[in-house]
């Protein structure tokens, strides 16, 4: 890479996200953004004062990395253009195997590397999840892994639990839909027993603001019980309670966030700034070695992800959890 790292920027709704991260990162900057034009893609444009294209040659005309944060078709139809450029690229989730096998191949065959960027295993919550979960693993075994998702959070989900269990051998035991919005399948994935729930609604706006649940994964250990309660936690630590020893039982916080009010949008810009980053400092083959995991992830996310999501109205949506007190 160059000394300055110059940075299209394509798509400008998700997209939008990653150009704080750039500004914490030394000599690198978004100096254009592609986009077909909408009111969104003319605001973003004005409010960060970067040219807008139509044209993708012209736009990735003077960068040495792009962002490729439109949608999954797209997304690949514009990485063989940047092959051409040679020009690396970060690439968002999810995406379907057959764009992604499409994609491995073109990089490995002109040694231009890309990331996949998932957000959530490098958002400080979740890399306390998976942290925790190694090290208990180290002097326990693992029983039971239970994780509640939704559609849009599914492929993430499930590179979490790559870094947990890994996606090398999944069996499918059973699929039963639980009423017209959940889906529940019991797996054994890398001989471990799992229980998968998936929310399969969204709201019109399909912007996860009425999610019942972004990520929760309860592991059940013969030692205790390991919670992630949602994508930004609380994390806790449960040991198994013995009657013998009452008094010296706790549960154990290990990670909730101080303010008691979820950071959301720096916990995304810290993770987009990571893997910037990573793009910025890695060569082709540390970038090659995570190809084969992103396969993983997206033939697991396939397998699994409902034939059907509901879209429901917000004024179909009951709000009330929102206003329980505490």
């Amino acid at each position: 890479m160059k000394n300055e790292t110059l940075i299209t920027l394509c798509g400008s709704n998700y997209g939008e996200t990653y150009i704080p991260a750039t500004c914490n990162i030394e000599n690198c900057k978004v100096v254009n953004l592609f986009a077909r034009g909408s009111q969104k893609s003319q605001q973003v444009s004005k409010k960060f004062s970067i040219p807008l294209y139509k044209n993708f040659e012209e736009a990735i005309s003077e960068s040495n990395l792009a962002i490729l944060a439109t949608n999954d078709d797209v997304n690949t139809k514009l990485s063989k253009a940047l092959f051409d450029s040679k020009i690396p690229f970060i690439l968002e989730h999810p995406i379907k195997t057959h764009n992604l096998e499409s994609i491995i191949s073109l990089s490995n065959k002109h040694k231009i590397p890309f990331l996949l960027n998932t957000h959530f295993t490098s958002t400080v919550p979740i890399k306390k999840f998976i942290a925790s979960f190694e090290n208990i693993s180290k002097y326990s075994e693992v029983q039971l892994i239970e994780v509640s998702a939704n559609s849009r959070t599914l492929f993430s989900t499930l590179d979490i639990i790559e870094k947990l269990v890994g996606l090398d051998d999944i069996n499918v035991i059973s699929t039963t839909n639980l009423g017209d919005n959940h889906l529940n399948h019991v797996l054994n994935i890398s001989g471990k027993n799992v229980v998968l729930n998936l929310q399969t609604w969204q709201n019109e706006l399909d912007d996860s603001s009425d999610c019942i649940v972004g990520h929760s994964i309860r592991v059940n250990f013969n030692t205790g019980n390991l919670l992630l309660a949602n994508s930004f936690g609380p994390i806790v630590w449960a040991p198994i309670y013995s009657t013998n020893y009452p008094a010296d039982y706790t549960i154990h916080e290990l990670f909730e966030d101080k303010n008691k009010k979820l950071d959301v949008a720096n916990y995304r810009v810290d993770a987009n700034k990571d893997i910037i980053t990573q793009l910025i400092e890695s060569n082709f083959d540390e970038c090659k070695a995570y190809y084969e995991r992103y396969l993983k992830v997206s033939r697991a996310w396939e397998a699994l992800l409902p034939n059907h999501t509901k879209t429901l109205q917000s004024k179909d949506i009951d709000h009330r959890i929102w206003k329980i007190s505490k």
